[in-house]
């Protein structure tokens, strides 16, 4: 994908997590059901016949969220994610807790 594209996601690496974050909430936010399975705001439907439709719409959007956020990490961050692929959201929180840090020190010492 050239790099000028809009939804150009550089990789994530061990050193990048703070700028790829963002970037890559935007381009889940492109398909704004992928983004909504990834933050938690759009939970899965249950399996019932009245939920066949919307569930069905959740995975498509779960798959596509996952997948892109594979795609978008190095080959040295995708193992701590392959067993999680099924479920983009916890994806999403086993990268933010492997990287972002939560203590102020930590915070100034980029």
């Amino acid at each position: 994908m050239p790099a000028e594209s809009p939804r150009a996601v550089p990789l994530l690496t061990e050193t990048n997590y703070n700028e790829w974050k963002y970037l890559m909430q935007a381009r889940l936010m492109q398909s704004t059901l992928s983004w909504m399975v990834v933050d938690g705001s759009l939970s899965k439907p249950s399996d019932s016949k009245e939920d066949r439709d919307d569930l069905r719409l959740w995975n498509v959007a779960n798959m596509q969220a996952a997948g892109l956020i594979y795609s978008a990490t190095s080959p040295n961050i995708q193992p701590f994610i392959r067993d999680s692929l099924s479920d983009a959201k916890t994806v999403w929180d086993t990268l933010k807790s492997k990287f972002e840090q939560t203590n102020s020190t930590a915070r100034f010492l980029v």
